[in-house]
């Protein structure tokens, strides 16, 4: 699941936890967690969170949380070296 976080967040550049969460089938929570380890290895960044589009009643009006992959980033190796 680390490693299709990984990609899903490679290959859009820019992903919300919610969009991370309904790709892999798993709450919130989790997908938080498996971004914050890309995050832990230099790999990615948070962003600010966002507020709602336009105010109206049709999505969530909770925060968006958005990750960005960092440019030039390398996964480490097995023994966690880049």
């Amino acid at each position: 699941m680390l490693t299709t976080t990984r990609d899903l967040l490679r290959q859009q550049g820019l992903i919300s936890v919610q969009e991370v969460a309904l790709k892999l089938a798993v709450p919130a929570d989790v997908a938080r967690a498996l971004l914050q380890k890309w995050v832990a290895k230099g790999c990615a960044e948070p962003l600010p969170p966002s507020s709602a589009c336009s105010g109206c009643t049709v999505c969530d009006s909770t925060p968006r949380e958005f990750y960005r992959w960092c440019e030039g980033s390398r996964p480490p190796n097995a023994d966690g070296k880049q």
